[in-house]
């Protein structure tokens, strides 16, 4: 039973602290910053996808991404791009990145439970 609760109380902390981060996320979209790393970012997907490729944003990042026409897709932020003749994606979404984030700290973040 208290392996249970302090793995509860782990994934609470957690939660929070990856909640928090997704609002700092959503302030930084906000930003000029924002504003030049999608840019520079919805490129460099571009790159890697090659012609003919489809780019996926926020329908409110349409207006940020310049010369860009994109296909509205429900993400925190960022970019996907895909091609489908070569079927490759690039995803840079903020979603993508929080999940990576997550599986990198619960191995890394010092949080383990041993009993």
């Amino acid at each position: 039973k208290t392996k249970r609760s302090l793995i509860l109380h782990r994934e609470k902390l957690v939660n929070s602290l990856f909640e928090d981060l997704e609002k700092k996320l959503c302030d930084y979209r906000q930003t000029e910053e924002y504003v030049k790393w999608i840019n520079q970012t919805a490129q460099k997907a571009l790159e890697i996808c090659g012609n003919g490729s489809i780019v996926y944003a926020r329908t409110d990042d349409a207006e940020k991404l310049s010369g860009i026409d994109i296909k509205q897709c429900d993400i925190l932020g960022g970019i996907k791009a895909e091609n489908r003749e070569n079927g490759i994606i690039a995803d840079f979404s903020f979603d993508i990145m929080l999940e990576e984030a997550r599986a990198e700290f619960l191995k890394t973040g010092g949080l383990t439970i041993e009993i």
